[in-house]
């Protein structure tokens, strides 16, 4: 059965302040589900009571903590028992002017039909006022939207996918709106609407369960991961489904036996036997019966204190190696993260990477914001966000979000932030750039692994936009008649242009991205169509394992004012190798990584002090100089093989005898030692 809105009435004290509020719908069905919402324009005020002449009973459902200038929010509901026209009369703790706006569904599950619940408050002055979900909406489900707005006689434009907006104000004193997408389809979702005038305000969405007449259909999209002694597993939720029966079987294909029983759609199995392959399937019930049995998934728990692949620095103990990325990390935050420069509209709690030293603007002005280091810090602060991981940080997370926050507000027409923005806010580098957008949407499938998405954000969903929009924008389609599949630049450089970033190039980002959107086949395309480029050719043709900052898209430099060596640009290819070899045991970045290593620490008679930076691709010349950025690199590419363990071991020591106040020192000595702390890992 599904879910049909069947009145909305409103209400409102006019130009009274009163502490009680009486008013009369339309005769409601019995079984219809009320949902009742109170904005009311005083500090902290408080719903003590509903009552109808039904004598249902009404529950409180959601009220907001804190006021939003001197606002309050309240969402309350009942099932009817008996049909009829009920008189409901709400009685406050203070006399408020307040509006009210009641709501009649029909097709609601009469018993747990509360699906989610999830709440915004805009402390800043916006016009669009928006919120996510906080776990994913069954197919079928009733998704309903309000808004309350300090702002007088305030309008309200409803989000794509909604109808039905009613609203209502008092003149002087609040105004709100509701909306709903009733029967939305599967998923995660969100409820926006645009405002005619600034405002404060809260936003909300809810969920509800329509009634249900059969047994659940079986469950889909189950995915299988592994951990240390443990197999964690999700699936998309079921219509009607009540529980799910987690069964499990040692044999591909059964016979299972059962586990454990959950009423959401995920579940972690412990105490396994690592190298033992285990395979699961979901059964779906509710009061009618049980669903056919989901297809099977299967994961292989291991040893997870190092990678899978790969080899430890020598002599080096994990805890040696955490304990001074959290020092690094510190002053990293210190150095680089700043809530000045922020634009009037920003929304409150918003953060950004600054580039706070000259040497390292490019000739911008000192404060400038490149989307490269808002993607670094993506990764540092979403991997520091996890509570149990000895390098959490427990400001990471709101960190994290305020990067999202600004990230999200310079986005461009194609939802890639703008590449660069001045210290005064301004836009003075238009569209994305490949690297800063990958490196963001890791941090958010990172994010959305490590906390889910109870939160305002849904880093899940908005992974699954980033990572959309990088593919359609930053990539040649598969049907492209020379190149197809192949990386561009940024958004803004057009598909046509001959020029190609190796360093660009993040193999292990895009096997996640291809997990996470489920469309493997297209991300594992675009490996097979970049990996010659980013580094089989130049692993081919030169001894160094050095890439040039940007060739053209044969290989060959230089090409469009860009130095034909590994300069600034390159210096980013190791650690995104590393991770791939580190993640999948990828056999070309292995072999690229590892041939970097063994060059530098021949070159430099294994003392990290003889290296020097800004290397042509056959070595007959270099700068004369060597820092932290690029010290990093030759670091992090060591534990690719047990040969250069001791050269990763002896560059750590380097690292951790310099500071360099310098954006791109601190940012990639930071990546590298993420990977070499064991923590930066895909689950």
């Amino acid at each position: 059965m599904s879910i049909a809105l069947v009145q909305a009435k409103t209400a409102d004290s006019g130009s009274s302040f009163l502490n009680s509020f009486t008013f009369t719908p339309a005769a409601v069905s019995p079984g219809n589900f009320l949902l009742l919402s109170i904005a009311e324009s005083a500090d902290h005020a408080a719903v003590t009571g509903i009552t109808d002449s039904m004598g249902n009973t009404w529950s409180k459902w959601f009220s907001s903590l804190t006021k939003i200038g001197d606002h309050c929010l309240e969402v309350w509901y009942t099932v009817t028992n008996s049909g009829g026209t009920p008189t409901i009369t709400v009685t406050t703790d203070v006399f408020v002017a307040a509006t009210l706006i009641l709501r009649a569904y029909s097709g609601v599950a009469s018993s747990n039909m509360l699906d989610t619940f999830a709440v915004a408050k805009d402390t800043a002055y916006v016009q669009s006022h928006e919120v996510w979900t906080s776990s994913p909406i069954v197919t079928g489900d009733a998704v309903i939207g309000g808004y309350m707005s300090t702002a007088l006689g305030d309008s309200y434009t409803a989000g794509p996918g909604y109808e039905n907006l009613v609203s209502d104000s008092v003149s002087n004193y609040v105004t709100q709106a509701t909306q709903d997408n009733v029967n939305a389809a599967g998923g995660t979702a969100s409820s926006s609407n645009t405002t005619s005038q600034w405002a404060q305000g809260i936003a909300w969405i809810a969920a509800i369960k329509p009634t249900v007449s059969a047994a659940p259909s079986a469950p889909t999209n189950l995915l299988a991961s592994p951990g240390d002694t443990t197999v964690s597993l999700t699936w998309s939720a079921v219509m009607g489904a009540s529980t799910y029966t987690v069964k499990r079987s040692t044999t591909s294909g059964g016979p299972y036996t059962q586990i454990g029983t959950t009423n959401i759609p995920s579940y972690t199995d412990t105490g396994l036997t690592n190298g033992t392959t285990y395979d699961y399937v979901i059964v779906a019930s509710n009061s009618f019966g049980d669903s056919p049995l989901s297809s099977q998934a299967s994961a292989t728990p291991q040893t997870m204190t190092w990678y899978n692949y790969g080899t430890q620095p020598a002599g080096k103990t994990l805890p040696a190696i955490q304990s001074l990325f959290r020092t690094k990390y510190a002053a990293g935050k210190a150095f680089l993260i700043t809530q000045s420069g922020m634009k009037d509209e920003m929304p409150v709690g918003a953060y950004r990477i600054q580039v706070p030293d000259a040497n390292s603007t490019g000739g911008e002005p000192v404060g400038t914001t490149f989307s490269e280091g808002m993607g670094y810090w993506a990764i540092l602060t979403a991997v520091c966000s996890r509570q149990d991981s000895p390098i959490y940080d427990p400001q990471a997370a709101a960190i994290f979000d305020g990067l999202f926050l600004y990230y999200n507000y310079y986005k461009d027409q194609n939802g890639l932030m703008n590449w660069r923005v001045a210290p005064n806010g301004n836009i003075t580098g238009s569209n994305g750039a490949t690297d800063g957008d990958q490196d963001f949407a890791l941090g958010l499938v990172l994010r959305h692994r490590i906390a889910g998405d109870r939160g305002a954000i849904n880093y899940g969903e908005e992974a699954t936009k980033l990572i959309n929009a990088i593919d359609q924008y930053e990539f040649l389609p598969a049907s492209h008649s020379q190149y197809p599949n192949l990386m561009t630049n940024g958004d803004g450089w057009g598909f046509d242009r001959n020029i190609y970033m190796p360093d660009y190039a993040a193999p292990a980002h895009w096997k996640e991205f291809g997990i996470h959107t489920g469309n493997t086949t297209r991300w594992n395309n675009i490996t097979a169509a970049n990996q010659p480029l980013a580094t089989t050719y130049f692993y081919k043709n030169f001894p160094t394992g050095y890439v040039p900052d940007a060739c053209d898209r044969s290989g060959r430099g230089p090409v469009d004012g860009y130095g034909y060596k590994y300069g600034y640009n390159a210096i980013r290819m190791p650690w995104r190798n590393t991770l791939n070899k580190l993640w999948n045991n990828a056999p070309i970045s292995g072999n690229m990584i590892t041939r970097l290593a063994n060059a530098e620490r021949a070159r430099a008679n294994q003392i990290p002090d003889n290296v020097r930076a800004e290397g042509a691709l056959d070595a007959s010349s270099f700068a004369s100089y060597i820092n932290a950025a690029y010290l990093s690199g030759f670091c992090v590419a060591g534990v690719g093989d047990s040969a250069t363990a001791q050269w990763s071991a002896d560059c750590i020591d380097w690292l951790s005898n310099h500071d360099e106040p310098n954006y791109f020192s601190k940012s990639l000595e930071l990546m590298a030692l993420l990977i070499l702390t064991g923590e930066f890992k895909p689950n």
